[in-house]
């Protein structure tokens, strides 16, 4: 009996620094938000639908395929469409005003996969240490996946710029990289 699940279900908490995977329920205390659901589709692997992605407020025009959640991945990986419209949105963001997105673009001492399957990479621009970020990540756009409605509402997820960036030597890049065909949420 100590061994029986309390409800039928797992939760997955993204977070910023530590995630955490329950199994059988939640613990509210560890949220700083309200919880949002998102409804699991039947397969064999965790399915949910993303009916959306938003760059800067802004959703992108290409079609989505069901994407495969993987807690045990660090990237999130996007089809080559949807990673090309991304990266376009992205630009126009950061060429709308000056001041945002500021720092070379994919920089020559960025690993080279990492410019090839990244989003984008950036070099810091003089002033800025890469211990501390804050100012400078809070200049990108916030990135946002939608899930399909469940119980009358859509759940929305806001990726803030401060966390969706990775190094790359002495770079920093998008942590959403091009997937070709697959979508995996990580």
């Amino acid at each position: 009996e100590h061994h029986k699940l309390e409800q039928d279900m797992f939760s997955l908490c993204l977070s910023d620094s530590v995630g955490i995977l329950g199994v059988g329920g939640y613990d509210p205390t560890r949220h700083l938000e309200p919880l949002q659901w998102i409804p699991m589709r039947s397969s064999s692997f965790y399915e949910v639908d993303v009916s959306a992605i938003y760059v800067g407020g802004t959703p992108l025009e290409v079609s989505l395929p069901t994407p495969i959640v993987d807690s045990g991945t660090t990237f999130t990986y996007v089809p080559d469409k949807a990673h090309q419209e991304i990266r376009e949105r992205l630009v126009s963001w950061c060429d709308a005003e000056e001041g945002r997105c500021p720092g070379a673009r994919n920089p020559s001492f960025a690993a080279h996969e990492d410019i090839r399957d990244a989003i984008m990479c950036w070099a810091l621009p003089d002033g800025v240490e890469h211990g501390d970020l804050d100012d400078w990540l809070a200049k990108f756009p916030p990135i946002e996946l939608e899930f399909s409605k469940y119980e009358g509402s859509a759940a929305r997820v806001c990726i803030p710029s401060q966390t969706y960036f990775y190094r790359s030597k002495e770079a920093y890049c998008i942590g959403l990289l091009q997937g070709r065909s697959k979508f995996v949420l990580g």
